[in-house]
């Protein structure tokens, strides 16, 4: 018997989409792997991320844009490391904004099961309260045999 670890699909944490992540099953790594890391930061800190890396290379851009003095050589720079740090760090804030909103969502979609459920148990009640008590009336209403 080989002492290998086993491959099988552990589902991903706080999803409820279904997804599913190779993982090993017995194998000791030193390092997380990527979608470990990845899952642990979630939405919020990916865009934290993003937002950073973006703000780095908006620095270099500037950086690099004050030390040419033609503006013909500027606009590569702009062009490159403005509008690409410009777009990372709106999309990290978008992140970092969207992740209370899934929250929300969530919450809201847990809700809404738990009150169909309330509502299903409530119409199941409500008729077995009717039938009963429909029973009940015609027992009083059916003539009832004199005893003598």
């Amino acid at each position: 018997m080989t002492n290998q670890p086993t491959t099988e699909l552990d589902p991903v944490p706080d999803h409820e989409d279904g997804l599913f992540v190779e993982s090993t099953v017995g194998a000791e790594t030193d390092m997380p792997s990527f979608g470990r890391v990845m899952r642990s930061l979630g939405f919020a800190g990916l865009g934290w991320l993003a937002t950073l890396v973006g703000a780095v290379v908006l620095i270099v851009g500037s950086v690099k844009l004050r030390d040419q003095g033609q503006v013909f050589r500027q606009i590569p720079y702009l062009m490159s490391a403005g509008l690409g740090g410009a777009v990372l760090v709106g999309f990290g804030c978008f992140l970092v904004v969207l992740t209370p909103v899934m929250k929300l969502l969530k919450l809201g979609r847990e809700t809404m099961q738990r009150l169909e459920r309330l509502e299903r148990a409530l119409v199941e009640a409500t008729d077995e309260v009717l039938s009963g008590v429909e029973q009940l009336r015609q027992e009083r209403m059916s003539p009832r045999p004199r005893s003598s």
